[in-house]
């Protein structure tokens, strides 16, 4: 009932350096709700620190397709 709760417990686990277990919780939201540019952008974040750029680049691309101008100026914002 409360799965927004996941996405903040995955930026609590994100910024504890718990990437992977943020991740984790995070998949439970995405799984609802993939379309969130919120929880694709922690997704992305955690690729990034868990992966490299590129994998990070791809959770940003799928993020382009799905969001409209909100979606937009976030990616801008972490691309730079």
């Amino acid at each position: 009932d409360y799965l927004a709760l996941n996405v903040y417990v995955a930026l609590c686990y994100y910024k504890l350096d718990y990437y992977d277990v943020a991740q984790e919780v995070l998949q439970v939201y995405l799984q609802k709700y993939p379309d969130s540019a919120i929880a694709i952008n922690l997704k992305a974040c955690n690729h990034f620190r868990l992966y490299d750029g590129s994998s990070a680049q791809a959770e940003m691309r799928q993020l382009v397709e799905k969001t409209a101008n909100f979606g937009h100026d976030l990616i801008r914002h972490n691309i730079v």
